[in-house]
């Protein structure tokens, strides 16, 4: 039965019933692609002649759906390549610094470019939101967003990015919503020596039409290496009297300071007051009292006391 089958494809009444199939088939298409139709066809749009106070709005759609009539043949080329079509904005209405395309200015510029073989019907209304916006322009702080992993015992001595500030362009609107611009965030591992690096700038999420007059600031930090000294000092009083005296146990305290090894050998002790509150000791109950830090030196980073507390007695 196969073998019947295979016969009779092969047969030569077959292979001419195949040929006239086509050949019909081409007749009827090619008739029926010769007939008018209407359709939609969709416009690239390019945006030209755009005033140099004025920016168009990042959601200006990119094409345009167009009702047309044609023949088949027309709008089967339409649709394999799209057509492309400039828009003029050198003539816009405004309205509270908004400026928006006619629906006739935009027929007429669609009727003027349109090919000659394509009949205009009409314009998918959905699309005529063209608007161009005055562009105004501000001077906003950049804020570095970094995260440095420093190695052990290593502190950022300065950190400052270049420009310290940029320029923001858009609408009145989009502007006041920006106080500063962010750079995008960054973490810097095992930092142990002067840094400098490009940080890229991060238009945000909801800004719709906001241009900045660059796309990066330059990071620099400088890196120092710090170490810890002690110090013992004595426990000085405050709002003490003649009538007022008291004794602290210890009479003296130690205490840790970190600064830059470069500034070490400039520390002293004169830099610390460490002290208690005479007064304290006559408005409370307690056996103790507690110990405060003073420090008169820029140049140390930190420092903190051993102990927190001293016992007293009155004398």
């Amino acid at each position: 039965m196969v073998k019947s089958i295979y016969k009779n494809i092969n047969s030569r009444k077959f292979k001419y019933f195949l040929v006239f199939l086509a050949i019909s088939f081409s007749v009827w298409f090619f008739g029926r692609l010769s007939e008018v139709y209407q359709s939609d066809i969709q416009l690239k749009v390019a945006y030209v002649e755009v005033p140099s106070n004025l920016f168009s709005a990042i959601n200006n759609p990119k094409t345009i759906t167009v009702k047309v009539r044609a023949k088949g043949f027309a709008l089967m080329r339409s649709q394999i390549n799209k057509y492309h079509i400039a828009l003029s904005m050198g003539n816009l209405e405004s309205k509270s610094g908004i400026y928006h395309m006619s629906t006739e200015n935009l027929i007429n510029q669609i009727k003027s470019q349109l090919p000659a073989h394509l009949e205009f019907l009409s314009v998918n209304t959905s699309d005529l939101n063209i608007s161009l916006f005055e562009l105004k322009s501000k001077k906003v702080p950049v804020n570095a967003l970094v995260n440095f992993r420093l190695m052990p015992d290593y502190i950022i001595d300065q950190i400052s990015v270049e420009p310290d500030s940029i320029v923001i362009s858009g609408s009145e609107e989009e502007l006041k919503k920006y106080c500063s611009i962010n750079t995008i965030y960054t973490r810097l591992n095992k930092v142990d020596k002067d840094v400098t690096s490009e940080l890229q700038l991060e238009i945000p999420q909801d800004a719709f039409n906001l241009k900045l007059s660059q796309e990066s600031v330059t990071l620099n930090a400088s890196v120092a290496r710090y170490m810890d000294r002690y110090y013992e000092l004595d426990i000085q009083q405050i709002n003490s009297s003649d009538s007022l005296i008291l004794k602290t146990f210890p009479s003296r305290v130690r205490l840790v300071a970190y600064a830059l090894v470069k500034d070490l050998k400039e520390l002293d002790k004169s830099d610390f007051k460490v002290f208690v509150d005479a007064q304290k000791a006559m408005e409370n109950n307690s056996e103790v009292l507690e110990l405060h830090l003073k420090v008169n030196n820029p140049k140390i980073r930190s420092a903190f006391l051993l102990e927190k507390q001293v016992e007293y007695i009155l004398r």
